[in-house]
C-alpha cells in the first residue's frame, strides 16, 4: 500500500510540475508577444503631469481607470528625469531592470528550497516577467521585499511596497510578532513619509476606487471583509507564535485583502521565503 501512495504522489508531483511549466511558457509567450509598456507610460504620463500641472495624479486623455497613476508621489518624481531621454532608451532600460528584478525575485526560495521550488519559482518568475514587460513595477517591488524583508533594510522595503500598493504594510505583523517593535516603528514612520504626501495633491475619484479586479469586494463586500479578516488574524497569530508558516501566511494577507486584487498580486508569495532566513540543510547521506 505504501508502494502504491508513493507511486501516486510521484504521478501527481509531476503532473503539477507539468502544469506549472507549462503556464510558464504560457507567460513567457504573452510577454513577447504583448511588450507594450503600458503601465511604463502611466509613470511617465504622472511625471509629465507633474511638471506640467504640479499635481501626478492629472488624468491625462488616455488614462482609463486601469491606466490612472495611483502610487506614492515619489515614484512619480523618480521618472521626472527620465523625460528629458529618448523613449527607446528610457525603454530598454525599464526593461532590463524589470527583467533582472524578475530572476532576482525568484532566487531567495530557490535557495530555501532547491530543485523542487523551480518549478514554481519559474511559474512566479515568468509571471513577473510578463507583467514587466507590461511596463509593471511589480517585479521590482516583489525582489525588493524577497531581499529586505529579514534583513536590517525591512522597513524601508516595506515602506516603499507599501507606497504603491499598501497592503504590504501588513508585513509589521511580522516584525511585531518577533517584538522588533523598532522595526515596527520605523516602517510606519517610512511609509507615511512616502505616502503621506499624496495628501498635499487633488486625487481623481477613479484613484481611489476599487475599480476592476479579481478582488471577493465585486463578490460580496461582507464575504471580501470577513476573509480579508481573516487572514489578517491568521497571520498575526503565525507571526505572535513564530510559526516558519508567518511570512507565507502574511503574504496571503497581502493578496486577499487588497480591493484591487489583479492575477499577477499572486507573485507577492516570492516574498515568502525573504532572503536572510536560514536556508534549508542540504539533504545528503549520514555518516558512514
Amino acid at each position: 500500500m505504501t508502494a502504491q501512495r508513493h507511486l501516486v504522489e510521484g504521478i501527481a508531483r509531476r503532473v503539477v510540475y507539468a502544469i506549472l511549466l507549462g503556464l510558464s511558457v504560457a507567460n513567457l509567450i504573452w510577454a513577447f508577444s504583448d511588450w507594450r509598456f503600458y503601465d511604463l507610460i502611466t509613470y511617465l504620463d504622472a511625471a509629465r503631469m507633474w511638471v506640467e500641472t504640479g499635481n501626478p495624479y492629472t488624468p491625462t486623455i488616455r488614462a482609463e481607470d486601469w491606466m490612472l497613476y495611483r502610487y506614492g508621489p515619489w515614484f512619480a518624481a523618480l521618472f521626472v528625469p527620465l523625460l528629458s531621454l529618448p523613449r527607446e532608451v528610457v525603454e530598454i532600460g525599464y526593461a532590463a531592470v524589470v527583467t533582472v528584478a524578475s530572476v532576482l525575485a525568484v532566487v531567495p526560495v530557490i535557495r530555501q528550497y532547491g530543485r523542487p521550488a523551480i518549478p514554481v519559482g519559474a511559474f512566479l518568475g515568468t509571471m513577473l516577467f510578463g507583467i514587466g514587460a507590461g511596463g509593471n513595477i511589480q517585479p521590482v517591488m516583489v525582489a525588493i521585499l524577497a531581499w529586505s524583508l529579514a534583513t536590517r533594510v525591512g522597513p524601508l522595503g516595506v515602506a516603499i511596497a507599501a507606497s504603491m500598493k499598501l497592503t504590504p504594510l501588513l508585513f509589521v505583523l511580522v516584525f511585531a510578532g518577533q517584538r522588533q517593535w523598532g522595526k515596527v516603528a520605523v516602517t510606519l514612520a517610512l511609509t507615511a513619509l512616502l505616502l503621506g504626501p499624496t495628501l498635499l495633491f487633488e486625487l481623481p475619484a477613479q484613484a481611489t476606487s476599487a475599480g476592476p479586479s479579481n478582488s471577493l469586494i465585486h463578490v460580496n463586500v461582507v464575504l471580501w471583509a470577513a476573509v480579508a479578516l481573516g487572514t489578517v488574524l491568521f497571520a498575526a497569530w503565525q507571526s505572535y507564535r513564530l510559526a516558519p508558516t508567518r511570512w507565507i501566511a502574511t503574504c496571503l494577507a497581502v493578496v486577499m485583502v487588497s480591493p484591487r486584487l489583479i492575477g499577477y498580486d499572486l507573485t507577492i508569495l516570492l516574498a515568502s521565503t525573504p532572503h536572510g532566513t536560514a536556508p534549508k540543510p542540504e539533504q545528503g547521506h549520514g555518516p558512514e
